[in-house]
């Protein structure tokens, strides 16, 4: 056995690494590049009617509360005020009801969720447990249901362990046999959230 030739690979500059601001910036685009996908492939509804901002702020909460449930670190909280939102242009507050589609902010985690289900769970027992699909989210009827659902899987332990079980590893132990070879890791998912 020969010994290793000496590494002459001179060292690298510390001026041509990435800052740290650098690799922010670089996961800040990766993230927005995942937000753009996700909204393409999960188009918004047009409301049929108005939200409440009541449902809105519902919603919000049962997203946190998965995302606890899940062990995400706190900065995959989401947080939205109809104020903030409106001055994004993203809607209007008039009284109590938001005019104007679901905002990003809000919409895109619960698209996040929908698309995890079945990555959890190739079987699809999961799916069948929980119709959480963001297409139907045009009302404020359907809103509030896919808020239940969301809220049900933060206590669920079958949805939990799945969630925490590392990709490829066996899906959900009340009986399934596959895998989730195909299914993005928690993180990415979160990521997105």
């Amino acid at each position: 056995m020969q010994p290793m030739p000496p590494d002459t690979t001179p060292p690298m500059d510390p001026m041509t690494q990435p800052s740290h601001e650098d690799v922010a910036a670089a996961a800040q685009q990766e993230q927005a590049a995942m937000m753009e996908t996700l909204y393409a492939t999960c188009p918004e509804p047009d409301p049929d009617k108005p939200y409440t901002v009541k449902s809105l702020e519902h919603a919000v909460k049962a997203i946190n509360t998965l995302t606890e449930a899940m062990g995400a670190p706190p900065e995959f909280r989401v947080a939205w005020s109809p104020e903030e939102s409106q001055a994004a242009g993203e809607g209007m507050v008039t009284g109590k009801t938001w005019e104007g589609k679901i905002p990003p902010a809000i919409y895109l985690p619960i698209a996040t969720i929908a698309q995890m289900v079945p990555a959890l769970d190739p079987s699809g027992k999961l799916a069948k447990r929980y119709k959480l699909d963001p297409a139907n989210l045009s009302n404020n009827s359907n809103l509030e249901a896919a808020t239940g659902d969301i809220l049900k899987m933060s206590k669920d332990k079958v949805f939990l362990e799945a969630a925490a079980a590392p990709v490829g590893a066996a899906a959900p132990k009340d009986g399934d046999d596959g895998g989730n070879d195909s299914a993005m890791a928690d993180e990415d998912l979160l990521a997105a959230v």
